[in-house]
């Protein structure tokens, strides 16, 4: 039997920062960032654990279908925000400038444990779908396991770009 997920949570880390917006769930099946959005340090192992905890306290709350007016679809019929959430907190004006100076993780969060993935870039400097690093982290080892591998990756990426 598959596990249910308990909460999925997106991390940009920036040069100088990191952020992990609320995942919404909305009735046509996609998940949206919202408010809150937890900024933190995340060469602080403290702060960096206690932004995934108060993440993972909030969970995916389920909200309404936005309103047509507040959506964009890509080529692909790919669902997003007009105005992301995450535009204000990375000093950015577009998707494609977060893109170009973040680098994406997902950590998913089940009973027995958390699912790691961080994404490497492409040639042109956006996020790829290549997954860089992979990982199961046991439960009994806890959010501060994840932290410090995800740390560890951090440290070793040259491809921030500012």
């Amino acid at each position: 039997m598959r596990e249910k997920i308990i909460c999925g949570m997106s991390i940009f880390f920036l040069a100088d920062k990191a952020m992990v917006p609320t995942e919404a769930h909305i009735p046509s099946g996609y998940s949206v960032s919202v408010e809150p959005v937890t900024v933190f340090d995340y060469k602080d192992r403290e702060e960096f654990v206690q932004a995934l905890w108060s993440t993972l306290e909030r969970g995916n709350p389920d909200i309404d279908e936005p309103a047509e007016s507040e959506i964009v679809r890509d080529a692909n019929g790919f669902f997003g925000f007009r105005n992301p959430v995450e535009l204000k907190y990375a000093g950015v004006k577009s998707w494609d400038d977060l893109e170009h100076v973040s680098i994406y993780a997902s950590v998913c969060a089940y009973p027995s444990g958390y699912i790691v993935e961080v994404f490497g870039r492409s040639p042109g400097g956006d996020w790829s779908d290549e997954i860089v690093l992979k990982a199961q982290v046991p439960v009994d080892e806890g959010l501060g396991a994840v932290v410090d591998m995800l740390t560890e990756h951090m440290a070793s990426r040259t491809d921030f770009i500012s």
